[in-house]
């Protein structure tokens, strides 16, 4: 069983002039728009929530994420994009909804919505995404549905685990673009990040500012998430 999200267009008398499902969404019922505003250049700006199964899951087999897609006139889909707040190495699974949205003069998009962590007490937190009028943010491609969950990860070495007053970083053959390795903490703030260059295959990050806790991290290109994993940080 899955809900799909339908665009339909009616003309004046409320006849159907064309209508399209939105992608070929996972099975499962947090599949929808919650909002759908007129674009300036023409078509339509969609937000709401995408389900997706997640291909090699840290812990959880699936997330909603934060869905928005740009339609033209005849309802075709421009592009579209899933967006989670915090990296999706949650214990459980967890949730974004995108239910407000305009349109910037410059043709940049504004979303707004919220995340619930599933696994985490207390209350839902605020979520604020902007993009350019292609869906991307700054220096990306668009992130669809295709290259988000099918892309391969790099098994990326992170050591040693727990860690004291600095962590080494090691990927098995040299980056092909230049990364960012962020870590995040139990309730998805980040807390560090470091950029490791393309043409390289270690990077050494201190720990000082970091407390000891647990702690999850993730590492990305231009092209999206690479690599995840959690690190324990002892007493230094």
């Amino acid at each position: 069983m899955k809900r799909q999200a339908k665009f339909i267009i009616r003309d004046s008398n409320f006849n159907v002039v064309e209508e399209r499902l939105l992608d070929d969404l996972d099975i499962g019922s947090t599949n929808y728009l919650l909002n759908l505003i007129p674009s300036q250049s023409g078509g339509w700006i969609g937000v709401g929530a995408n389900f997706e199964w997640v291909t090699d899951p840290f812990w959880a087999e699936a997330h909603v994420y934060g869905w928005t897609v740009r339609i033209d006139e005849t309802g075709d889909t421009l592009w579209a994009r899933n967006d989670l707040a915090f990296p999706d190495t949650a214990e459980t699974a967890t949730t974004v909804e995108l239910h407000s949205v305009v349109e910037l003069p410059s043709g940049s998009i504004i979303a707004a919505g919220y995340y619930r962590p599933f696994n985490i007490s207390g209350p839902d937190l605020g979520v604020l995404i902007k993009v350019d009028k292609e869906g991307c943010l700054v220096n990306c491609t668009p992130l669809t549905t295709t290259e988000w969950f099918e892309r391969p990860k790099i098994e990326i070495a992170v050591f040693p685990n727990p860690a004291g007053r600095q962590i080494s970083l090691e990927t098995p053959f040299p980056l092909t673009y230049d990364c960012e390795w962020s870590l995040y903490n139990a309730v998805g703030q980040q807390v560090l990040s470091s950029n490791m260059v393309r043409g390289t295959t270690r990077l050494e990050v201190p720990l000082s500012v970091v407390p000891p806790g647990l702690y999850f991290w993730e590492m990305r290109d231009l092209k999206g998430k690479i690599g995840n994993g959690k690190l324990i940080v002892s007493e230094q």
